[in-house]
């Protein structure tokens, strides 16, 4: 899927900005949780950090941590991207531009201390907490991302279709994967049922 910016998303924060009296939005994502940075722009980052800073005016800046990352989503979005290999450094160099200004964080609970002590140096006031006010926000669902969650309930279905087709007593997990390789086996565990649970019904569209 290509990389988009969520104008819809943009527009709620903005306006949540404006309530909240904020100046700068960060939106944070690391390995284990993107959904936050991911809510503003559709993109699967590789890299262990990424953020995505949103200013009153509506500016979207792109913050990443690993290049390939940087290679795919420089030039294929409205906003500046950015990317260092030291997360912190690309904070600093974010915060900086926003000196004495009031900035909030939806996931900073999930970030490394280094990260908002960093921002509280650069600006001389602590960061805040935004996580709480873009969950609420997050619970009601565009259209647009409806959409998404059911082109993703298909490949899965699609995936488990196959999955049920292919399986056999005594194949090993690995030869279910398309292309395995037998340097990339994992270590082999035998099938000994194929007892399934039923496919749960598909909804009608």
């Amino acid at each position: 899927m290509r990389p988009m910016l969520n104008p819809k998303r943009r527009q709620q924060f903005a306006d949540l900005m404006v309530e909240c009296g904020w100046d700068l939005l960060l939106l944070y994502g690391h390995s284990w949780r993107k959904d936050f940075f991911r809510s503003l722009m559709n993109f699967n980052f590789f890299g262990p950090h990424a953020a995505a800073a949103l200013s009153r005016d509506g500016e979207v800046s792109v913050m990443l941590s690993h290049p390939w990352d940087y290679e795919m989503l420089a030039g294929a979005v409205e906003a500046n991207v950015s990317w260092a290999a030291d997360f912190g450094s690309a904070l600093n160099v974010c915060s900086s531009k926003s000196s004495n200004a009031t900035i909030a964080i939806a996931g900073m609970e999930l970030m490394e201390d280094r990260f908002p002590d960093a921002i509280h140096r650069k600006t001389r006031r602590e960061p805040i907490s935004a996580t709480d006010a873009v969950e609420r926000l997050r619970r009601f669902k565009t259209p647009e991302e409806i959409e998404i969650v059911r082109q993703a309930a298909r490949l899965a279905d699609r995936g488990y279709e196959r999955f049920v087709d292919a399986v056999q007593v005594g194949m090993a997990e690995y030869e279910l994967l398309p292309r395995s390789r037998p340097s990339s086996k994992p270590t082999v565990q035998k099938i000994t049922s194929c007892s399934l649970p039923p496919a749960e019904p598909k909804c009608s569209e």
